[in-house]
């Protein structure tokens, strides 16, 4: 397994834990758009 795939089980996991909570696709959309790009930024540094 490479980074990506693990990458990407986490998100998947993330997301059935978000549908779990009842939190909306479109929520999470809105929540990435204002928080997603300011994290990256932290990550990369």
């Amino acid at each position: 397994m490479n980074k990506v795939d693990e990458l990407d089980r986490e998100w998947v996991e993330l997301m059935k834990m978000a549908k779990d909570l009842g939190i909306s696709k479109e929520e999470i959309q809105v929540f990435l758009q204002k928080n997603g790009t300011a994290n990256n930024r932290s990550a990369a540094n």
